[in-house]
């Protein structure tokens, strides 16, 4: 599941909350929630990682002093 990428990772969170809307059995949408966190876990982490990595150019790309 880690290996997928930002946008099919969004779309996959749209089938399922998708999913969790039309369900009646309260198992089976604790069940989709529980993926979708997951998902949405692994976002997060994806922007984090790209946010270090902006700032560590943007760090490197100013002018040094001295």
């Amino acid at each position: 599941m880690s290996n997928m990428s930002y946008s099919t990772r969004i779309k996959t969170i749209e089938r399922l909350i998708s999913e969790m809307e039309r369900s009646d059995d309260v198992e089976n949408v604790m069940k989709l929630h529980s993926e979708v966190e997951e998902h949405l876990k692994l976002c997060q982490d994806a922007i984090e990682r790209a946010q270090g990595q902006l700032e560590e150019r943007q760090a490197d790309s100013l002018p040094t002093t001295g």
